[in-house]
């Protein structure tokens, strides 16, 4: 069978917030003088790495978009989990318990007694596929400084910037909420007078996208998009699954990331916050320096143009089976529409595929789409 690279939309999947407050938050211990070499590896452009919950090893998901998340069965017994209100990367709100880890070790190095969300990633698809028995979140770092070297594939943790030497100028970083979700001000437009608060979120696996609501201001200036498309349909997975909103795709001109700038970048809108992914990796290191609030950009090229062709659809996941997305192109929305089913992409019958083999085929067509609409099989020549 021939196998593809995955992009789809489950890239906003991991975001989450707690709109309400938990002193535990404000808990953990680890000690000083630290420095960490912590390799990892990426899974679907996500950072996947190895930590001891008491005494033994497992697989986390780094994600600066949340806090810690783990199974219940890792929490510490000696406080009772208590819950909270959330919501997930496309605002559907839920509850979710928090309670302590007792012993996290990342690198030999013991934090103590740090919060964590209750959530079992076993039962929750694509996640389930991951292995992993939770996310590592930006609360564990109070204090720290994490940097993300991507082409070494290692974090590189420690309390003492000096061990780090960053290469570039700092930006400030707010850190919002008691989970602290790292919050970076982007320059959009040619004058970079447009600032626009961005999330850097290590658990979306994309490049940006744009929250709606922010959009909809921006784009009353001039200048700052361009190839504008009104999209009406499925979009990206959150923790509580997809949801069918009115969003938009759309080409930035140019966006400024402390001394490097980039040009013609694709994004889309959705329901959650505007935020910056995995994907901007692919150009430059990132540093997290959570102990003095600024974030550092060490990119490879000053000037980075990002210019691609629009894609035909885009694609998202209901009930464990690709579903049409978005569609961009005019000429194929009188062919198909949102939520119809991905059969066949290129020739490759996908439909009895396991749910992680899916995650290995890419639901993109290049020249012909079977599709399952209204009961019906459907032909799409693209």
């Amino acid at each position: 069978m021939r196998r593809f690279f995955l992009f789809i939309l489950i890239c906003g999947m991991s975001s989450l917030y707690c709109s309400a407050q938990s002193p535990l938050f404000k808990s953990g211990a680890v000690k000083k003088d630290i420095f960490i070499e912590l390799p990892f590896e990426v899974f679907h452009q996500h950072i996947i790495f190895l930590a001891e919950v008491n005494g033994v090893t497992q697989r986390f998901l780094f994600d600066t978009g949340a806090p810690n998340m783990i199974r219940r069965e890792f929490l510490s017994t000696k406080v009772q989990p208590k819950p909270l209100k959330i919501s997930d990367s496309q605002n559907q709100a839920g509850k979710m318990a928090i309670g302590l880890i007792d012993s996290l070790t990342l690198g030999g190095v013991n934090f103590y007694n740090y919060a964590a969300m209750d959530h079992d990633f076993s039962d929750h698809f694509p996640f389930s596929c991951y292995h992993i028995v939770g996310f590592i979140g930006s609360n564990l770092f109070r204090d720290l400084i994490v940097k993300i070297d991507w082409e070494g594939r290692k974090l590189l943790i420690t309390d003492d910037l000096a061990k780090i030497n960053p290469t570039t100028a700092p930006i400030k970083m707010r850190l919002d909420g008691q989970q602290l979700l790292p919050i970076i001000p982007f320059s959009f437009g040619e004058n970079g007078k447009s600032k626009v608060p961005v999330l850097f979120d290590s658990g979306y696996n994309n490049l940006f996208t744009f929250s709606k609501k922010e959009y909809d201001k921006m784009a009353r200036r001039t200048g700052l998009f361009s190839r504008v498309i009104d999209l009406v349909g499925a979009g990206s997975v959150g923790l509580y699954g997809s949801v069918t909103s009115r969003q938009y795709a759309a080409t930035v001109n140019q966006v400024d990331v402390g001394s490097a700038v980039l040009k013609n970048m694709n994004i889309t809108t959705s329901n959650g916050s505007t935020k910056v992914g995995t994907g901007l990796l692919a150009y430059g290191n990132v540093i997290l320096d959570f102990k003095h609030k600024n974030f550092y950009f060490e990119s490879n090229t000053l000037e980075l143009d990002l210019s691609t062709d629009l894609p035909a659809y885009t694609t998202s996941i209901r009930d464990n089976k690709f579903v049409v997305g978005y569609i961009l192109r005019d000429d194929l929305k009188s062919k198909m529409k949102s939520g119809d089913q991905i059969i066949g992409v290129d020739g490759v019958d996908i439909s009895n595929l396991d749910p992680c083999d899916m995650l290995e085929i890419s639901p993109r067509a290049k020249n012909r789409l079977q599709i399952l609409s209204d009961g019906q099989l459907v032909e799409v020549e693209l």
